[in-house]
């Protein structure tokens, strides 16, 4: 699986590094740096598989020759503390074969170092046995311009207000000051040229080498430039194991850095495990307070539904009131309108009675049809109500597991520390 490794550090005297050394670490040659005199030449146990030095169109052609550039940029800086150059360390994939692992490294410098007039010299190396293939690049610390002259890292220019006006340096009276030629004195700044000295820069060249990497990787094999907290990703980042570690485990025996890797990867399972638990377990909980909020909705509905049917139920009554009313209003006009016989007690008896019955009848029935609706909402606001417990139990159950899985995940990573402390003590 392809791994994203891209790192940028500075060549500089004031550490005891110069260019002309950094090249022949590289390249695994013998190269003579004119301006100490020296010729240095290191034994490499990585076998370097390419050497290649890419320019600006501005560049003079002689500077194709690695040795002729370095020394010209050694020749060009007098400060005994310069910053010569930029070192560039990438892992290349071992999906890719040699020649589309150079194809990448030159199509990186080409678009992001040489197009801005940077000289770089690269270098592929292998790992040995186990494979780590890599390229270091070593990138002139100045640009290169069209008449071949070295470029300035920073210049001054004139400090300018908000309004963009030249801001004055002034006297204890507040006058301006002024130089021995009478000329007046303004605030001046000094601003960076280089880029390689330039934070989004570098961070820009960063994100480049994943970009150009993944162009030539299937898209389940892509890289990232981000951090594993950009990502989200709550791993701890292994350390560096390095060609001697590695050289002893393969003899069969155990490297400090390789058994501290180990450890780390112990330790990043069990805490993904436990974030998986701690998710899964969350999820439950978010899907419980979903099921709260429904059935709290549920109960609103059915307090709604009771209070209409009692609203329901006082306007039948009403209703009921106005209609026995009315019909004894026409039962007594009736009997004021009949001239020709006046009813007798039983004939009234009977009628009434008939009405009554009628009325009586009518006013049950929808009491009970009342009832029975009244009666099934209870039921449902009661089992509403049960679940809404049963899941408040989940709930506290779901909670509970959690905390448990949190205090065994951090009982499991301070058992590793100490193991690994031990285990440090034990190889010193």
């Amino acid at each position: 699986m392809a791994i994203y490794h891209c790192s940028i550090s500075n060549v500089s005297r004031a550490k005891g590094s110069t260019s002309c050394a950094t090249l022949a670490y590289i390249s695994g040659k013998g190269i003579h740096d004119s301006r100490t005199g020296i010729t240095y030449s290191y034994s490499r146990r990585e076998r370097v598989l390419e050497v290649g030095t890419i320019l600006p169109t501005s560049a003079p052609s002689g500077y194709a020759d690695a040795e002729t550039l370095w020394n010209a940029v050694e020749n060009y800086e007098t400060a005994d503390n310069a910053r010569t150059a930029k070192k560039i360390q990438v892992a290349l994939p071992r999906e890719l074969e040699l020649s589309e692992q150079k194809t990448v490294v030159e199509e990186y410098i080409r678009q992001n170092l040489a197009q801005e007039g940077y000289c770089a010299t690269y270098a592929i190396h292998d790992g040995g046995t186990r494979g780590n293939p890599h390229a270091h690049i070593l990138v002139s610390n100045r640009t290169i311009d069209r008449k071949g002259s070295w470029g300035v890292k920073r210049k001054m220019a004139y400090a300018l207000d908000e309004r963009g006006n030249r801001i004055p340096l002034l006297n204890e009276d507040g006058t301006q000051r002024t130089d021995g030629n009478g000329r007046r004195q303004w605030k001046r700044v000094t601003v960076e040229q280089n880029k390689l000295d330039s934070k989004d820069f570098l961070l820009r060249l960063r994100k480049a080498w994943a970009d150009v990497v993944n162009r030539y990787l299937s898209p389940y094999e892509q890289i990232d430039h981000r951090s594993n907290v950009a990502r989200g990703i709550v791993d701890t980042p292994t350390i560096h194991e390095g060609y001697s570690a590695r050289a002893i485990e393969e003899r069969g025996g155990i490297a400090e850095r390789c058994e501290i890797n180990r450890a780390i990867r112990r330790e990043n399972a069990n805490r993904r495990q436990a974030q998986e638990e701690i998710s899964e377990r969350q999820a439950n909980v978010d899907r419980m307070k979903e099921e709260e909020r429904e059935d709290d909705r549920i109960e609103n509905e059915l307090t709604q539904a009771r209070e209409l049917d009692q609203e329901r139920g006082e306007r039948i009554n009403e209703q009921l009131q106005r209609l026995l009313q009315r019909r004894a209003n026409a039962v007594a006009a009736d009997r004021l309108a009949d001239g020709e016989r006046e009813p007798t007690g039983e004939d009234t008896a009977d009628r009434t009675s008939d009405s009554n019955d009628k009325t009586a009848r009518e006013i049950a029935d929808r009491a009970i049809r009342i009832q029975q609706v009244l009666d099934r909402r209870e039921r449902e606001a009661a089992e509403a109500l049960r679940k809404r417990e049963e899941a408040e139990r989940r709930k506290q159950q779901l909670e509970a597991e959690r905390k448990r899985a949190e205090e065994r995940a951090a009982a499991e990573r301070a058992r590793e520390r100490r193991t690994h402390e031990a285990d440090r003590g034990f190889s010193r």
